[in-house]
């Protein structure tokens, strides 16, 4: 008996292996399609450019020389474009660019580079929702999972073949590894997550920092180690590349395409972005350090509420940044969800199809609006909104954890 249901779990991974295998390959053409007919991927060409020239021929992805090169490549392949594209992000990520740098094709490569990024995608929402409770229902598993991977932020990063995605997908590995008290994977994933500082630095400070406060040595020791481990092959590579990483983050802000001249903001430009900054992070140290209710659903509140708040930290918001509001969106469903039960279907089904529907109706794709209101709707309303979502649950949340056997009673 025992030896028929081996082979009968045997058979079910084998199948279930089968049809993966196939979705990534079918998913592997259908990108190679997309890439011939929509030139792009700039971000990822001069990195697998520099990261080429690296491997090849030993030359220094930052400098100069390395700079024109990949701008000349550009210029032949798309005539007209009229930004400038430099290697920018630190040299460990060289890490993930050298495999695809076997591949001679950019076209290919960008296919095949775009169906690892899919696969981080799928697997990043995948992993929020069994954070969440959601994961009990197959039906809000595959809607919700859907709406996220389809999302105007998302596909846009992916099409734009965007390293975000790696960052992205680092944070919620770490995050639902976090929450299943794994210290030791979520110490070593946020070090990975730091690929894509801008993306992902606010957070990995957050988290590094609530590790120290409540001695999650385990944590900080793992992401300390892996973190001069990833500094320490870098130097092996290029002793002086911290010295021209931060060069590239002075002149250039670590972003494509770079800038043409020094940022200059006016005085009151200055004073409300640091007016902003200041209350963003105002409220996120209270509620990390000062409210000291504890336990797995307040942590994965202060998780959603990080993600959600931590792209508009800083001088300006970046397009990309915004898939890190789609682990808040469902985190927040997830409490609605826990509250409301079946009563909350209907806002399950509602807010996640609203929400996307609106996301591309303010795209611009279907037709024309001003590119500033596609901004307002995309950087400032669509997370407002999940903010208010998370900001719903608080009170229930931090009651749950203090008295679970009266909430519990309470629907």
């Amino acid at each position: 008996m025992n030896t028929i249901a081996t082979r009968s779990i045997i058979r079910k991974y084998i199948i279930v292996t089968i049809i993966l295998v196939g979705i990534v390959i079918a998913a592997f053409f259908g990108n190679l399609a997309f890439v011939r007919q929509n030139p792009g991927g700039l971000d990822f060409l001069a990195h697998w450019q520099g990261s080429k020239l690296f491997i090849l021929n030993g030359q220094n992805p930052y400098s100069d020389a390395t700079a024109n090169l990949i701008n000349s490549t550009i210029r032949s392949t798309l005539a007209g474009n009229d930004g400038t594209y430099r290697f920018v992000n630190p040299l460990f990520s060289i890490i993930f660019y050298s495999p695809f740098c076997l591949i001679n094709n950019f076209e290919t490569a960008r296919a095949v580079w775009m169906t690892f990024l899919e696969i981080l995608a799928v697997a990043a929402v995948v992993l929020s929702i069994r954070s969440t409770s959601l994961r009990q229902n197959i039906w809000m598993v595959l809607l919700i999972g859907i709406s996220g991977f389809l999302c105007l932020p998302m596909l846009r990063s992916l099409m734009s073949s965007s390293m975000a995605i790696v960052g992205f997908a680092f944070l919620c590995f770490s995050a639902y590894t976090l929450i299943q008290n794994q210290d030791e994977a979520a110490g070593l994933l946020l070090a990975f997550s730091l690929v894509i500082p801008n993306l992902s630095g606010v957070s990995v400070l957050f988290i590094v920092i609530w590790a120290i406060v409540n001695k999650r040595w385990k944590l900080v020791g793992w992401f300390i180690g892996t973190f001069v481990l990833l500094i320490g092959f870098s130097v092996l590579l290029i002793p002086g590349w911290l010295v021209d990483y931060g060069n590239s983050l002075v002149k250039y802000s670590g972003i494509n395409p770079v800038r043409p001249q020094a940022f200059s903001p006016s005085l009151l430009t200055i004073r409300l972005m640091v007016t902003k900054n200041l209350i963003l992070l105002g409220l996120l140290i209270s509620e990390f350090f000062f409210v000291k209710t504890i336990g797995k659903r307040r942590l994965l509140w202060q998780i959603a509420l990080l993600f959600t708040v931590s792209p508009w930290l800083g001088w300006s918001v970046q397009f990309d940044h915004m898939i890190l509001v789609i682990p808040g969106l469902i985190i927040g469903l997830g409490f609605l969800f826990d509250v409301w039960q079946i009563k909350a279907k209907r806002a399950l089904i509602l807010v996640p199809f609203l929400l996307w529907a609106l996301l591309w109706v303010f795209s611009g794709y279907f037709f024309e609006i001003p590119i500033s209101l596609t901004e307002t709707f995309t950087e400032i309303i669509f997370p407002s909104i999940v903010l208010v979502l998370i900001y719903w649950s608080r009170w229930w949340i931090l009651s749950k954890e203090k008295y679970p056997e009266y909430v519990g009673n309470v629907r």
